[in-house]
């Protein structure tokens, strides 16, 4: 939001101001001092546009005068004219004074000021100013780490002052100074960041991996041949597509979020004011077969196929199964070009010149054609020869024979020179004379930049509509937007086909029984040779995977939920389960081997979610995203993200027909709860990167050498990912345990608890310190005043309970069996004493 009015423009208004009513107000009362002078400075002096402007805002029964701007950043109390302030003594009359000696020098001020930042307190807003007309004070009136009345304050003594002094007050008070934070700054005021150091930070070794064994390593080997490798083998492609592949588009019975969301993955892209393409699920074959009617109706308009979705769901799957299973007729009797974006373009920052070189290179390995043999090139140019020939650089010429071919020659490698045009001729002429259509895939452009994925589309319409080509690219929804926006997109497609995610649990399963075939020499592969000894093991712990996702319907859950419908993130968990040092493969084998069925427990596999490969929690590499951190220190700010994924999954919280929430709606629900919009937007954004919630614009967060950054998008609306953590996660035993190291201790005499024994991986002072860690938060939640009908931590506690239970009786267990042992060795101690 930008000011109405320029400093210059506002100054020129508060001299009319003046002129109207001299150096001093009429003894108006409160409203009237509002109507007659307050109202007319923050509009036409400080350029406050009207729409910002609440005015009379009830909070908690009391009433506020104003309150400015979306999320509201700044409250005015005002004071009838004549309710002068006084200000401690100072010659200078200097702008800036302790809030404090304002306050003890002025019971009228100390009222207003007392007054003005409860408001604040109440209402999550951080700047308060009180007017009585002639005076004003602006002041901080939430900070944060520190006591409000530690501060310092912006005084104005007199209309006289306002006016000479304007330019300080404009840059306080204005709408691009308030945006700017200048008042922070003219107050010397920083939001307070020295947090304690995290747990982790008092580990000898962290992040530190943790080491498997010869079992766990072999199988994680095993799995990522059998589980990723092998897809990319291309003479298993076929087959595994054939058994393999999940039909997009199905909707979890396991996911935690409504079904109305997952339908609704794509929409809300674009705002409904704006022109848009028809979005349309993607279909690998109509009913009669080969590719369908909407495919080929975007062709023949010369559009490129626009395949859009999220990374890892299965863009590049739905491709391949159309070439090897939904369409391979159509492919057959196609020249097919594949250009992969992705790890074979990684070093190519030219990606024209990437996706040109594919083309030679693949127009050589797959259809043994040459486009610079002379015999080819002379045959796409045939025509043109021909035409030279009767040329006046030829005609001239004409009796002497090595004259005229060295012209021609000439002409021709002028010709080629433009490899662009070269290759569409060459492509064009293939397809003429083998009969065969022309067909362009360019994949996995949304692993590199913006700027690259916009250029791939440029290059994808290009090849469409001047190359005669059938033209499919892959994209994410963020670029797809963000490229319309930037007018990069100016001829979109009419139509965009979306690829959503097949259920995770399917896709697991369809991938073990392909593997288990393999392991079990039922499907050959020569990529196994060699390490036979450790297959009969990956059989048994495929077994046991198989029948856990069969009885355990926890597990399908997780798969469902954790992933946020990136499929391949749910491949990766996978092969990571498989093979995690933090998993206990010995048991799992051995107990399967034995009994032929292992029911694999849920804990298991949130720990390798959670712990992934290391010994303790590490935010950059886990799949789970710690809610409980903070950026401030406000020990409120534990709860401030389970909040607003609570908030969003509220079914009272209003929504539009997307389950999407206003942005601005969040901010006054959580400033509501006295957080400050600084807090809110940083845990906006922090929760978008982690997907525990997405955008309309589907966009994630750049960061700085301050954080993450970038506008607030129209709304946000809750991730399979978020419901997990919130529903699941939050109130474990496995989840606190992990997450406590990466959590600042805002409690000296709780850190000092916690802490004990940090280095130990015990059981029993594992669960010693996470009760106790828990207990913190217990002890935060009472003295947060935070009661909503959406959340409630307690309720939280309650429902981590049994695992607590659990982890407590496994404690007891051991004990037990210690003690037994113990009595047994006193008892054969004492009968050899006997002896």
């Amino acid at each position: 939001m930008r000011s109405t009015v320029s400093l210059d423009q506002g100054l020129k208004n508060l001299r009319s101001i003046r002129a109207e009513f001299g150096d001093k107000l009429p003894a108006w009362n409160e409203a009237d001092t509002r109507f007659q002078f307050i109202d007319r400075l923050l509009i036409e002096c400080f350029g406050w546009p009207r729409e910002v402007i609440k005015t009379e805002s009830r909070l908690d029964g009391d009433i506020r005068d104003y309150v400015l701007d979306n999320p509201s950043e700044i409250v005015w109390e005002a004071k009838r004219a004549g309710a002068y302030f006084d200000f401690p003594a100072d010659k200078d009359k200097g702008l800036i004074q302790s809030l404090k000696s304002v306050m003890s020098v002025s019971k009228s001020a100390d009222a207003a000021i007392r007054q003005a930042q409860g408001y604040c307190n109440g209402g999550g807003i951080e700047f308060a100013v009180v007017c009585n007309g002639d005076q004003l004070i602006a002041f901080i009136g939430q900070r944060i780490g520190s006591s409000w009345l530690d501060g310092r304050a912006l005084v104005c003594r007199s209309l006289q002052q306002l006016e000479e002094d304007f330019p300080t007050y404009w840059q306080c008070l204005s709408p691009d100074g308030l945006f700017e934070r200048r008042l922070a700054t003219t107050l010397g005021y920083r939001i307070e960041t020295n947090l304690p150091r995290k747990l982790s930070s008092r580990l000898m070794r962290y992040p530190s991996f943790r080491y498997k064994s010869d079992l766990q390593a072999n199988l994680r080997a095993i799995s990522e041949l059998l589980l990723e490798d092998i897809v990319r083998t291309e003479a298993m492609k076929k087959r595994f597509y054939n058994e393999c592949y999940a039909d997009t588009g199905a909707l979890s019975r396991d996911a935690l979020i409504s079904q109305q969301v997952l339908k609704a993955r794509y929409a809300s892209l674009f705002p409904s004011q704006e022109g848009s393409p028809t979005l349309e699920a993607a279909k690998g074959q109509d009913e009669a077969g080969g590719l369908t009617n909407q495919i080929l109706t975007e062709a023949l308009a010369k559009r490129p196929i626009v395949l859009l979705g999220d990374v890892g769901v299965g863009k590049t799957s739905f491709l391949e199964d159309l070439i090897y299973i939904r369409a391979p007729k159509e492919f057959e009797n196609s020249l097919l070009i594949y250009v992969d974006l992705g790890s074979k373009a990684a070093l190519n920052t030219d990606i024209k010149a990437h996706v040109l070189n594919e083309i030679e290179r693949q127009l050589y390995a797959k259809y043994q054609v040459d486009v610079y043999e002379d015999g080819f090139v002379r045959g796409v140019y045939d025509l043109d020869i021909k035409r030279f020939r009767k040329s006046f650089r030829v005609a001239s010429l004409k009796d002497d024979a090595g004259a005229v071919d060295a012209e021609i020659n000439t002409f021709l490698r002028e010709t080629v020179a433009d490899k662009s045009e070269h290759l569409r001729r060459s492509i064009e002429h293939l397809a003429s004379g083998r009969q065969k259509q022309i067909i362009f895939m360019i994949d996995n452009a949304d692993q590199r930049t913006t700027a690259i994925q916009q250029e791939a589309f440029l290059i994808a319409q290009e090849l469409a509509q001047g190359w005669n080509a059938l033209v499919f690219i892959t994209v994410r929804p963020q670029t797809f937007f963000q490229s319309k926006r930037a007018g990069v997109l100016a001829a979109y497609p009419h139509k965009v086909f979306t690829i959503e995610p097949p259920r995770p649990e399917v896709v697991i399963e369809k991938r073990l029984l392909f593997a288990l075939k393999v392991a079990e020499g039922k499907i050959p592969a020569s990529m196994l040779q060699g390490v036979r000894l450790s297959i009969d093991s990956m059989a048994y712990f495929l077994k046991a995977l198989l029948f856990s996702l069969e009885h355990n319907r926890s597990l399908t859950e997780i798969l469902a939920n954790i992933s946020g419908g990136n499929i391949r993130a749910v491949v990766e968990f996978v092969t990571q389960f498989i093979g995690s040092p933090n998993v206990e493969a010995e048991k799992i084998v051995r107990i399967q081997s034995l009994t032929g069925k292992y029911n694999i427990p849920l804990h298991e596999f949130s720990k390798a979610a959670i712990l992934g490969d290391y010994s303790h929690f590490n935010p950059n590499s886990s799949l789970a995203m710690n809610l409980l951190d903070v950026q401030n220190p406000d020990p409120r700010e534990h709860f401030l993200c389970p909040l607003i994924v609570a908030f969003l999954m509220y079914e009272h919280t209003a929504k539009d027909k997307d389950e999407f929430v206003q942005a601005s709606l969040i901010l006054n629900s959580m400033q509501a709860l006295a957080f400050l919009p600084t807090q809110i937007e940083g845990a906006l954004r922090r929760l978008t990167n982690k997907r525990l919630i997405e955008t309309t614009e589907r966009i994630t967060f750049e960061e700085d050498i301050t954080g993450l950054v970038g506008a607030m998008p129209h709304g946000f609306r809750v991730t399979t990912v978020g419901a997990y953590h919130l529903r699941r996660w939050l109130g474990t035993f496995g989840y606190l345990d992990a997450v406590m190291f990466d959590t600042p201790i805002l409690d000296q005499q709780a850190e000092a608890v916690i802490s004990a024994n940090l280095e130990t991986f015990e059981i029993q002072l594992r669960l010693e310190r996470t009760t106790a860690f828990r207990n913190y938060l217990n002890a935060a939640w009472d003295a947060s005043g935070l009661r909503v009908p959406y959340f409630d931590w307690h309720e939280v506690v309650r429902e981590g309970q049994d695992q607590f239970d659990a982890v407590r009786r496994a404690v007891e267990g051991i004990q037990k069996k210690h003690a037994t042992q113990n009595k047994g060795q006193n008892w054969n101690t004492r009968g050899r004493n006997k002896y």
